[in-house]
């Protein structure tokens, strides 16, 4: 049964995760904290600071440890098969549509990509809200994510390098963590 309740959660998050990735991370919030309770937002939070810094699409990588934490190795290959194959196909469905279209539905597929757009940008702003929510009794952690915004805004080195900002942030984590005892 957690198989196939993980099947269809990767599933139904890789059929609506409009906007790549990071915009995936405000669904498998709702459907990992708040639906089945399977993680605390603390948890999540750390869970998806750790799958984006594995290599690969974050929302992959964030199924995969789902599915691993949840049912082991045959968890996360279900949990991974479901969220590539899910809009896979339907992207395959879509392009064959599309290939054996008119100029007119092209015109009209297009209309709709641009009619997403702004539910793009709000997806993105969610997963920011889930991400930040953790930290707002926090304020340390609000100066150390200030000071990388800055740094990546003023500075064009890291600007380019952003893991600079990372490292940095890091850093000043252990620095407050060993002598401020943050």
């Amino acid at each position: 049964m957690m198989f196939l309740e993980l099947m269809l959660m990767a599933a139904k998050v890789g059929l609506t995760a409009f906007g790549g990735g990071l915009a995936t991370i405000a669904i498998f919030s709702y459907e990992l904290v708040a639906i089945r309770g399977w993680f605390t937002p603390e948890e999540f939070t750390q869970m998806v600071a750790v799958c984006q810094s594995f290599p690969g699409p974050v929302a992959v990588n964030i199924s995969t440890f789902v599915g691993y934490k949840m049912g082991g190795v045959l968890g996360a290959v279900v949990a991974t098969f479901s969220i590539i194959a899910a809009p896979l196909s339907v992207l395959i469905s879509v392009l064959w549509v599309f290939s054996h279209s008119t100029e007119k539905t092209k015109e009209y597929v297009l209309a709709v990509q641009k009619a997403l757009r702004p539910s793009v940008g709000a997806l993105l702003f969610v997963s920011l809200l889930m991400l930040v929510r953790p930290l707002v009794e926090k304020p340390m952690a609000w100066v150390l994510m200030g000071m990388g915004g800055l740094m990546i805004y003023f500075i064009p080195f890291v600007r380019k390098n952003p893991q600079i900002a990372l490292l940095a942030s890091a850093f000043g984590a252990l620095f407050l963590m060993n002598f401020l005892s943050y």
